[in-house]
């Protein structure tokens, strides 16, 4: 397995990916990853075996927020079979030392644990710690929103 940079003859397979991931519509997956690789401060890696099948990526975009700019890991994806294999490393490994060559030291990630159970194990597993956990609420302003 090698990873490496997304490019726009991997959109397909990258797309279904990504539907593992979020499921939903194909087409969505689709513009966004073609969106993704049209933007300089956005990154997708991808797992590839020998075949040249996708086996899992991982997305990152870098922000400016006052002086302290910062990676964020959009999406992190493994395929199940090939989970606890150290792929999930090699990706994040890769993203990061994207980010530090564009000057970024600073990686935050998130995740809803009830949607992506193993997502808090894998991030402490590389180094990521819970900064903080928000609770979000919402009214609609008729019975019908």
């Amino acid at each position: 397995m090698q990873v490496v940079e997304a490019q726009q003859l991997d959109i397909e397979s990258w797309a279904a990916l990504r539907n593992c991931l979020w499921p939903g519509e194909i087409q969505m997956h689709l513009d966004e990853a073609r969106q993704l690789l049209s933007q300089k401060d956005e990154i997708a890696f991808l797992l590839r075996d020998k075949e040249g099948a996708l086996h899992g990526f991982v997305e990152g975009k870098y922000y400016h927020s006052g002086n302290k700019p910062y990676g964020h890991i959009e999406g992190w994806y493994v395929l199940p079979g090939e989970r606890r294999k150290g792929y999930g490393r090699l990706l994040l490994e890769r993203l990061e030392s994207w980010f530090l060559h564009h000057a970024i030291t600073h990686y935050h990630s998130d995740t809803l644990e009830t949607d992506y159970p193993l997502s808090k194990k894998a991030h402490e597993a590389n180094g990521y710690k819970v900064l903080y956990k928000i609770t979000v609420f919402g009214k609609a302003s008729s019975p019908d929103q």
